[in-house]
């Protein structure tokens, strides 16, 4: 009995370290750039909403993290030491404000929508891609909160704790096509407002190829211990 139980601690050890370096590595990819687009998203909603209360009916865009074709000489400077040293500095990814006047009779509340990447599917995108995220913290507290009850109880491990897995998988690959998805729809707007300046946008659809590898790795994780269940479970009516 002791050596099952020292089993369980085991695997739950293994279990909890495992979601929670998932939870910093995704929390360390996705974060940032989460913080970053609600900051400028913010303070752009903010400055257009105060310009329609005053009668100055403005749209206002934000294109975040747009690729160039080729980088991009962004500032060069002398140091002015002795040997003459230039630093030039070169941006391969930008984040793009517009500006322009509203159309006539435009509600706000459209407005606002397109306020990130000139479309309401981008925001709206964005919004859904929020609510994956926080279901997948709410699926790694319910396997580890299942895995501690089922440890403390001595009982078996329950079935949940599999399809929970597989969720988190699914919910991650569904998260980097979204993501990707939306990139690619906001570098093809920009693409069209900066035609005919020297920013060639790169309008290639691209994934996060890291994070699906993840992904796979949860839902290999998953159909591992489903297996492992199954075995067990037979092994146990064959006894």
């Amino acid at each position: 009995m002791q050596t099952k139980r020292s089993l369980k601690i085991r695997l739950m050890t293994i279990y909890v370290v495992y979601f929670v370096a998932l939870i910093a590595g995704f929390a360390y990819n996705v974060m940032p750039a989460l913080r970053h687009g609600a900051n400028m998203g913010q303070n752009v909603s903010t400055e257009m909403m105060d310009g329609w209360f005053n009668g100055n009916h403005r749209l206002s865009k934000i294109f975040i993290g747009i690729p160039t074709l080729e980088p991009k000489e962004y500032a060069s400077q002398e140091l002015g030491d002795d040997r003459q040293t230039t630093v030039t500095a070169y941006a391969s990814k930008f984040d793009i404000i517009v500006s322009q006047e509203a159309d006539e009779g435009q509600p706000l509340t459209q407005a606002v929508m397109n306020v990130v990447g000139g479309s309401s599917m981008v925001y709206l995108l964005s919004l859904v891609l929020m609510v994956i995220y926080i279901a997948v913290f709410v699926f790694i507290f319910l396997i580890i909160h299942s895995l501690r009850k089922s440890v403390s109880s001595d009982s078996p491990l329950e079935n949940r704790c599999t399809w929970y897995t597989r969720i988190i998988g699914i919910l991650i690959l569904a998260a980097t096509i979204g993501d990707a998805v939306g990139q690619w729809y906001m570098n093809r707007q920009a693409a069209d407002i900066l035609a005919g300046t020297d920013l060639v946008v790169n309008t290639a659809f691209t994934l996060n190829y890291w994070n699906v590898l993840i992904a796979i790795l949860v839902i290999f994780t998953a159909e591992v211990f489903a297996i492992g269940s199954k075995l067990g479970e037979e092994q146990k009516l064959t006894i």
